[in-house]
């Protein structure tokens, strides 16, 4: 089976699943509207003062999530030229960071967890202006030939801004009408259901593709974990030189690996309206996944419990 063929067939696959009558697109989007509605009742204007307290680790964990991140994805892409549906699909995924699922995994990292949500935070405004725009440039460049594919740049900054800002902002707007005491407490509602969103959609997405699990690694697999662990083990390596502190070393690190892949299927499915693209964010799920709860239990198996040892005098 040809690769554009496996594409096509899994992200029918994807769109076909359901749960009580929703769709998987739907789903997607409503998982993703919670999700960052959720992480501003985290947040306060006060929490922005990171980038005046820690401008080191922010700087690391943005010009990662912004710049190393495409910038390795598009080298890759053209230095091994792998099929469009693999080309494009990376592109758009890794002009899509700051997923908010990120903040789970800093906090079982035991990372600097303000860290970690500032910068998502921060990058999903971001993004609103980056993303069409990095993402026509990859259409652009790595596009078949005779294919005519783009983003409308004004569209998608205007549904970028309702998923991503929109909620956050309505987030902390009710965290300063209710109280910080009240705002706390509905969080931590909120975040048992969205990360209960979040898993069904995992396990959804899983599902779908069990059948053509092996093709699917094969095909996508290789790239998604090339752009996963070399951008991952940069913002490790980057933070560890500049010595920001073994904290906000785990957040950057983590910022860096899991992307808002939720975004970039939306951007696929709902905006370019070629499935095919979305592929390779569902493989990078699995692929983040597995290298993140790696990460963690690197960080508390290794070098939590080496911290705790006496130390022989």
């Amino acid at each position: 089976m040809i690769e554009s063929d496996l594409a096509l067939l899994i992200a029918q696959n994807v769109l076909s699943m359901d749960f009580f009558g929703m769709s998987s697109a739907a789903l997607g989007r409503y998982a993703l509207l919670f999700i960052m509605f959720t992480m501003g009742l985290s947040l306060q204007r006060s929490d922005f003062s990171q980038l005046m307290i820690q401008p080191l680790p922010v700087s690391i964990g943005l010009i990662g999530q912004l710049v190393f991140l495409p910038m390795v994805t598009f080298l890759l892409v053209f230095l091994f030229s792998p099929t469009t549906s693999v080309a494009l699909g990376a592109i758009i995924l890794s002009c899509c960071p700051g997923a908010a699922s990120s903040n789970y995994f800093a906090y079982l990292a035991r990372g600097d967890i303000a860290l970690s949500v500032v910068l998502t935070a921060i990058s999903g405004i971001v993004v609103v202006f980056t993303t069409p725009i990095l993402i026509n440039l990859g259409l652009n460049w790595f596009a078949e030939e005779g294919q005519d594919i783009s983003l409308p740049i004004l569209q998608t900054m205007y549904e970028i801004f309702l998923l991503l800002v929109v909620p956050v902002i309505a987030g902390m707007v009710l965290r300063k009408v209710l109280g910080t005491k009240y705002a706390l407490m509905l969080r931590a509602l909120t975040s048992k259901i969205a990360f209960a969103g979040l898993l069904l959609i995992v396990i959804l997405g899983f599902v779908a593709v069990i059948d053509y699990l092996p093709q699917l690694m094969m095909t996508f697999g290789l790239m998604a974990l090339a752009v996963n662990i070399i951008n991952m083990s940069a913002g490790f390596g980057l933070a560890k030189i500049l010595s920001v502190g073994e904290k906000q070393t785990r957040s950057t690190t983590v910022e860096i690996g899991i992307q808002n892949f939720l975004l970039a299927m939306l951007i696929s499915l709902n905006i370019l309206k070629i499935p095919e693209f979305s592929v390779f964010a569902i493989t990078y799920l699995f692929i983040s996944y597995i290298s993140g709860f790696s990460f963690i239990a690197y960080c508390r198996l290794f070098k939590d419990r080496r911290a705790s040892e006496p130390q022989a005098i």
